[in-house]
């Protein structure tokens, strides 16, 4: 299947160890020629860790994208109604944002992401 031409969102959380996985598929998917748009939870985009700064983190996502990540509640709110994404990749999720999807908490831009796209899924082409 090509990726050319698909809109994929990353969603990123705060299980820093895994970020240089969660890079090495994002760089994957640009190659592939998917469009890429990052969305950091609040606790991505601003704790640092032994694994990195979070200024590096979201350098890094728009060096590799060529989009500055979304990073704010409203500018997540967008993605459903106007048909953003193609898919949302939560990587990684972890247990507090599994939580949040499970029990429809919308209180950072990844959960935002999730409920207005899951709210607005009109396409299943992927």
């Amino acid at each position: 299947m090509s990726l050319k031409g698909k809109n994929i969102g990353i969603a990123i959380t705060g299980s820093f160890c895994t970020y240089e996985k969660t890079f090495t598929q994002m760089e994957s998917l640009v190659r592939q020629g998917a469009s890429v748009r990052t969305i950091f939870s609040n606790s991505a985009a601003s704790l640092d860790s032994r694994f990195g700064s979070s200024d590096k983190f979201l350098k890094l996502a728009t060096d590799i994208t060529g989009y500055p990540p979304i990073l704010t509640i409203p500018d997540a709110e967008p993605i459903g109604p106007k048909s953003m994404l193609d898919l949302l990749i939560i990587a990684p999720c972890t247990g507090n944002t599994l939580s949040k999807l499970a029990n429809g908490i919308s209180d950072t831009p990844v959960p935002v992401s999730y409920t207005h796209l899951r709210a607005h899924e009109t396409r299943h082409d992927l």
